[in-house]
């Protein structure tokens, strides 16, 4: 699991309802979109995406603006600009939570021990197999995810940060 979240400025300005992409980027093949949105009227956005199926992850965070001058230019005019940000150290921190601790056996006398595994035995296979899995299902929501936090980025009018994509119509 992934989380990504941060706050986009163009000259102090927020940037509203520009779209920002949680992926997996591939070498070989499409790269693979996990969450998309669009930011809030402050700029900021919020991302969560599952890794479970690949092998190799290389996430990132891709948003398309138009955070320029506006010219007389047709062209500059309708493309976006794609503007990738890198998962790193500088931003990302591995959260690993805490599993809540099993609760301990009580101390009773050999007896009762006995009597109670002779009541196990007679029990089917399949209550069995239901208990272990009702105990994995307990634990699963405690797996470590990374936690990616892009304070601020800040982008400005006169320098075109990204590359054009002139075919981002519906962005």
């Amino acid at each position: 699991m992934i989380i990504a979240q941060g706050h986009i400025t163009c000259d102090g300005e927020p940037l509203n309802d520009i779209v920002v992409k949680l992926i997996n980027e591939k070498k070989k093949r499409f790269d693979v979109i996990k969450d998309t949105v669009r930011t809030h009227n402050d700029g900021k956005f919020y991302l969560q995406g599952e890794f479970k199926d690949s092998i190799i992850i290389n996430p990132q965070v891709k948003l398309w603006h138009k955070c320029f001058v506006k010219s007389w230019n047709f062209f500059k005019n309708i493309c976006y600009y794609e503007y990738t940000l890198f998962f790193n150290a500088d931003h990302c921190i591995k959260v690993e939570p805490k599993k809540p601790k099993k609760p301990k056996k009580s101390k009773r006398s050999k007896k009762y021990r006995k009597s109670k595994k002779s009541k196990k035995s007679k029990k089917s296979k399949k209550s069995k197999k239901s208990e272990n899995s009702e105990k994995s299902e307990e634990f699963e929501d405690f797996k470590p995810y990374f936690f990616c936090d892009y304070k601020e980025v800040k982008l400005k009018r006169n320098d075109v940060a990204g590359r054009r994509n002139c075919f981002a119509w519906g962005k």
